[in-house]
């Protein structure tokens, strides 16, 4: 067991190499955030692939997953770079990214995946506080993206859409998890999900957490996170059985700082 889950982390690490040699996108490329722009990191996120927001981009299983390890993957290609965008964050956060190019639905997308992709990967750099800061603006960009493509969900990338239900489903915002609930249905009906295994994941990974949204009006697991105490029943849920594994994870996570495990692939 032991061999094996280093011979995949070799694997992973060699998978990673490999991409940062052959992308044309590399962020050491920039002597400062300034010389980065919206589409850059787009390119950076969905591998330096010739995208568009609205293209009917169609993805095999095998390159699905991928891209999916990829992002959210221990020893992925974006985990290894994403230090390197906290000055961008930052940027975010405080309110810099002005102007058309990052207003716009382009740009939106991109500071979307500086907070909720690439944010929660930078954890070495980035302050418990400054992630919650982070995972509550990366909410209200998704709400805004799922708003602009409201009647058009199918066209939105599937690279951007997973990570739209992906705020959604961290955020303790019921309302933002109905909204997204209903907007992946609504893509699905009308064939957007071009990979749809991944989506159908994600969409429970959303439904999961809603669930005990629910529940506690806010997420036990993230007490900690949050400056939180634990109420009795909260206590007694993530001592128990019933609660899942990943919120078990997150959960431990918080009450260490130092630890550098993910919940699950989504975070």
């Amino acid at each position: 067991m032991r061999s094996r889950g280093r011979r995949g982390r070799r694997k992973a690490l060699w998978r990673a190499l490999r991409w940062m040699c052959a992308d044309p996108v590399r962020v050491d490329a920039y002597s400062s955030t300034e010389a980065l722009r919206a589409s850059q990191v787009l390119d950076f996120w969905l591998g330096g692939e010739q995208w568009d927001l609205e293209d009917q981009w169609h993805d095999s299983r095998s390159s699905a997953h991928a891209q999916l390890n990829r992002w959210f993957g221990a020893g992925g290609a974006v985990e290894l770079e994403a230090d390197k965008f906290v000055g961008l964050i930052r940027d975010s956060t405080s309110g810099q990214l002005r102007g058309e190019e990052w207003q716009s639905s382009d740009g939106r997308a991109a500071q979307l995946v500086l907070l909720a992709g690439i944010s929660p990967l930078a954890e070495c750099t980035v302050s418990p506080a400054e992630a919650r800061g982070h995972e509550d603006m990366a909410g209200h960009i998704a709400a805004d993206l799922m708003a602009s493509f409201d009647t058009k969900p199918e066209q939105l990338h599937w690279g951007i859409a997973v990570l739209c239900i992906r705020a959604a489903a961290r955020s303790e915002d019921l309302a933002l998890h109905e909204t997204a609930r209903a907007w992946t249905e609504r893509r699905a009906s009308r064939g957007g999900t071009h990979s749809h295994h991944i989506e159908e994941q994600v969409q429970n990974f959303l439904l999961e957490r809603t669930a005990v949204l629910k529940r506690f009006q806010r997420f036990p697991h993230a007490n900690a996170d949050r400056g939180r105490s634990a109420r009795t029943s909260e206590q007694q849920w993530l001592d128990s059985d019933d609660c899942p594994s990943w919120a078990k994870v997150l959960w431990a996570k918080g009450r260490s700082p130092d630890s550098t495990t993910s919940g699950d692939s989504l975070g």
